[in-house]
């Protein structure tokens, strides 16, 4: 594998680690994130409902 696609492959694998850090950051500090709404407008939602939704896991208990 070339140097350029196993960089690629790790920075991907960083930021969704770092996605997944502040989502559940977020959700058990029952906060609000923007979200995209697919329509070229945007959201708030419960950080938590996306957590899980995403995820598939319980938000932590803080």
């Amino acid at each position: 594998m070339p140097d350029n696609e196993r960089y690629q492959q790790e920075l991907q694998k960083g930021l969704k680690l770092a996605e997944y850090r502040w989502l559940k950051e977020k959700a058990m500090k029952n906060e609000m994130v923007t979200q995209g709404d697919g329509r070229g407008g945007m959201k708030e939602v419960p950080a938590r409902d996306l957590f899980v939704e995403i995820y598939h896991e319980p938000v932590p208990a803080f």
